[in-house]
């Protein structure tokens, strides 16, 4: 017995050791045991994982096939188009490959048992905050708005308000907004330690990134007014009016608020009165828009997708392009991304601060273009509301009645100061009345089917119809591609279908965003100009991250580092973000700058800039034969970058009959025809010999820059 004893004992020990290690904790802390457990082998992918990598891969090939048959085709570059209705041109394979490319990946998503969004554990009630602050700062944050707003609308008719200054009326405003924002949402000062820290160090790096981008020759790379004669004369009004009133509409037909163009205003005294310091406000808000968007990113999908999504805005062409310019579009997606972002994270994390500060920018869209103040309201009501229905956990009740109060009471000013001066709540589109003349002229007729023809064409302005205007005699952004570069489009149309199988969950919001918005554009006549979809640049490029986001979670096996996956992905969207950079500071600028040339006959922002270093006085004369630039736009261009120039704008021969009669006590600069030497005869035998000068500017065709006879005031 001893010696089979002793030798089974021998036999365990030896098969103990031969056991894989583990650790094992045992009911007294103070002793672990460790067991060694053998490696096991890699465990095979089961075939329901295979069929959907497959299927997500041959949903991609579909999708670049799709994309490829969508692309801009020759008779797509036409963008004065005489036909009425809108034309649309690609390959006819082109749907039905999008079409294939959608179910394989539904079926790939359903085989992967992928449930879209996975959100973090939500607190169920909003956190509280200490009643006695709350009133204490929404009171006076309340008693700033209704004294701003007695000052725009006169309800009252308190006579020490009337003269209030542009300065104080923005201070309150300002102010008015921060405390109603801290009083609801108690707001308090962020931590930022460890990945929060390094999370504000990106968000920053970005921000000047996308800055550096929108400042780039900012006045020089585009020397002509693209529809932004408008915000000049907006800005010109808080130099020569002290008292203006912030919140009443521009007196031009883009009768917006005085909101915008103070801040140009502001800027151009820091920066110089040129097309720079006019079109500064706009690079500022373009650039925020980026952490913006990463913002509402990550409150629907993540870390990674955010940064993806924000890399892609930071050089998207159009967008970049629009943050250039002197036009208040492009305050529509900084503050509506903003809103939607916010409360987005209000119902992730249950913080009332969410909630409060998300109604408080979505209350700011109603101070600028009358696109986001439509779709902005619209969209996050629809998506809460859907989310009451569908979202696990749902958003908070209080939480939405907390963003409901902050929407108005921001909001509020704008509209009373509407209704108190008798304006329209949408005056743009009254004063336009573009549908009207369009549906009266016979043109085509006013059918359902012509509507759906511009919601199709709506679509396909983000994949195959580059911008084309009816109306218009200026294109706002042209080109010969439509919004999304064709090598994002495939992932476009990933994006598209990754959201649509979101629609239980709030990650379906861009593709939303993006439907909305066309069926706005369809209602409109003209359903391709790219005025109207800025605001919907934010959607694309989170669409487009979200198709390389998902497409590689989908293909990437889980058991490989999930930091590979990220860096592939990063790789993928700076592919495709250096390109849209590369493009539009390269081809785009140099087509934009020859089409915008097209529609007249002589460059006359190019003359005008020329003489903005004239004395105060300076008469200018431009003697046009053709289409040119209005001459209240051209007034308007002068008053903004100069004190006290005169211009007028008369054909050749007329002017040269009142040759005698033009005073001799001012400076006068006659622009005229390249080539016109009668012209010139004539201002030589009036004033005797004088140099005439041409553009120095090499993008200025030389058949369309005016030559400049200066004459200096007698004695």
């Amino acid at each position: 017995m001893g010696g089979d004893s002793e030798q089974l004992l021998a036999d365990f020990h030896q098969y103990a050791l031969a056991l894989p290690t583990k650790q094992v904790r045992p009911s007294h802390r103070r002793e672990r045991t460790t067991v060694r457990l053998a490696p096991s082998p890699p465990a095979r992918l089961p075939y329901r994982a295979l069929a959907a990598r497959a299927l997500a891969l041959l949903a991609a090939v579909c999708m670049a096939a799709s994309a490829y048959g969508f692309r801009p085709q020759l008779e797509s570059l036409v963008h004065y188009r005489p036909t009425p209705g809108p034309k649309d041109y690609y390959a006819a394979y082109a749907p039905w490959a999008f079409a294939t490319g959608a179910l394989l990946l539904i079926v790939a998503l359903a085989l992967s048992r992928a449930r879209g969004d996975a959100p973090r554990q939500a607190a169920p009630r909003l956190t509280a905050l200490h009643p006695r602050w709350a009133w204490a700062l929404t009171v006076p944050g309340l008693l700033a708005l209704a004294v701003v707003t007695e000052a725009n609308a006169a309800l009252i008719g308190i006579e020490t308000l009337r003269t209030l200054s542009h300065h104080a009326q923005a201070a309150l405003l300002a102010g008015g907004i921060l405390l109603v924002a801290w009083g609801l949402g108690g707001v308090g000062r962020p931590a930022l330690r460890g990945a929060s820290a390094r999370e504000a160090t990106l968000l920053l790096a970005l921000s000047g990134a996308a800055l550096g981008l929108r400042a780039v020759s900012l006045g020089e790379a585009v020397r002509v007014l693209v529809d932004e004669s408008h915000f000049a004369l907006g800005a010109t009004y808080f130099r020569d009016f002290p008292d203006v009133r912030l919140l009443t509409p521009m007196p031009t037909s883009a009768s917006f608020p005085f909101v915008f163009s103070y801040g140009q205003a502001g800027l151009a005294a820091l920066i110089g009165r040129n097309l720079a310091g006019l079109r500064a406000l706009s690079a500022v808000l373009g650039a925020l828009t980026v952490p913006a968007l990463y913002l509402l990113g990550r409150a629907l999908y993540g870390r990674r997708t955010a940064l993806i999504a924000a890399l892609l805005l930071l050089t998207f062409p159009p967008h970049l392009h629009y943050s250039r310019l002197a036009l208040n579009n492009i305050a529509d997606p900084l503050f509506g991304t903003l809103a939607l972002g916010l409360l987005g994270w209000g119902w992730r994390t249950g913080r009332r601060t969410g909630y409060a500060l998300g109604g408080v920018a979505l209350g700011l869209t109603q101070y600028f273009y009358e696109g986001g103040r439509i779709l902005y309201p619209l969209l996050a009501a629809t998506w809460l509301a859907v989310g009451f229905a569908c979202w696990r956990p749902r958003p908070s009740g209080r939480g939405v009645l907390l963003a409901l109060l902050a929407f108005v009471i921001v909001a509020a000013p704008a509209y009373i100061t509407l209704a108190g001066g008798n304006h329209p709540l949408f005056d743009r589109l009254d004063k336009t009345e573009l549908d009207d003349l369009y549906w009266d002229s016979g043109r085509e007729p006013n059918t359902p089917g012509a509507r759906l023809a511009r919601f199709q064409h709506s679509l396909l302005h983000y994949v195959n119809s580059p911008e084309n205007t009816l109306y218009h005699y200026y294109l706002y952004y042209g080109g010969k591609y439509a919004l999304v570069l064709p090598c994002a489009v495939p992932a476009l149309l990933l994006g598209g279908v990754f959201a649509a199988w979101r629609w239980r969950t709030p990650g379906v919001l861009p593709l939303a965003w993006l439907l909305g918005t066309s069926a706005g554009n369809a209602l409109l006549v003209e359903s391709a100009v790219t005025a109207r979809y800025v605001l919907v640049f934010p959607a694309l490029a989170l669409l487009i991250a979200l198709g390389v986001g998902d497409l590689l979670a989908l293909l990437w096996p889980r058991r490989w580092p999930g930091a590979a996956q990220t860096a592939l992905a990063l790789i993928l969207a700076l592919a495709l973000a250096l390109p849209g950079a590369a493009y539009y500071f390269g081809p785009f600028l140099e087509t934009f700058n020859v089409e915008v040339r097209q529609h007249v006959a002589y460059d006359v922002e190019d003359a005008l800039l020329r003489v903005t270093d004239s004395p105060p006085g300076t008469r200018i004369y431009l003697l046009v034969d053709g289409p040119a630039l209005p001459q209240s736009d051209a007034q308007r261009l002068l008053n903004f970058v100069a004190d006290d120039l005169q211009v007028f704008v008369s054909a050749p021969d007329e002017f040269t009959a009142m040759l005698d009669a033009l005073p001799r006590d001012a400076d006068l600069a006659i622009f005229f025809p390249p080539g016109d030497n009668t012209t010139l005869a004539r201002l030589t035998e009036t004033f005797g010999p004088h140099p005439v000068t041409g553009s120095p500017h090499d993008d200025v065709p030389l058949r369309k820059a005016l030559w400049l006879f200066y004459v200096r005031a007698a004695g």
